[in-house]
């Protein structure tokens, strides 16, 4: 897996490859954290079906995007994508629909999620893991009066990997749904 660097004037530098074995480790400790933290907590189905987790990713194609889809899997959890293209109301059919809790994205998407949420659209979400960049303390305060709480992405990856007891990753049958 690739990622291009992004430099100090804007443009892009050379790739900077993972190996399967960076990926792998990266994707079990992301798990670990979303376990231990809550992130994708389990819900009831729809008309007496079955319990189903859901992870909420809103940002564009990135190494980040992926690895999170990966240790979703791990968790049971199935993704569920947001777009540019999408309009609140959109977004917020799609979250009230799976009333999931966290939405993993880009530092850009922090300002539309808390502008859900002051629309009063959202109200499941209690969660916002951020690929990168800094949360000013103004954003984080705003984020935090709508009931948010802001993660970083590389933190909940550092609580994975420290956390040295073993987590129980939910059992998978034939029969769970993706």
């Amino acid at each position: 897996m690739g990622t291009r660097v992004k430099l100090a004037d804007g443009s892009f530098g050379e790739y900077e490859w993972k190996s399967f074995k960076q990926v792998s480790e990266e994707t079990d400790a992301l798990a670990k954290g979303m376990t231990l933290l809550d992130l994708c907590p389990s819900i009831e189905g729809e008309e007496g079906g079955p319990q189903m987790r859901f992870t909420g990713i809103w940002s564009k194609n990135r190494e980040e995007w992926h690895i999170t889809e990966l240790a979703s899997m791990k968790c049971n959890s199935t993704v569920v994508g947001f777009y540019d293209a999408m309009s609140d109301k959109a977004v917020d059919y799609i979250i009230k629909q799976c009333q999931f809790t966290t939405i993993f994205g880009s530092a850009a998407y922090l300002a539309k999620v808390v502008n859900l949420k002051k629309q009063s659209m959202g109200t499941s979400i209690t969660n916002v893991v951020l690929f990168d960049g800094s949360v000013s303390e103004e954003a984080r305060a705003e984020a935090t009066e709508q009931g948010l709480t802001v993660h970083m992405y590389q933190d909940v990856v550092k609580q994975g990997r420290e956390h040295t007891e073993p987590v129980e990753f939910p059992e998978l049958g034939p029969e769970d749904l993706y």
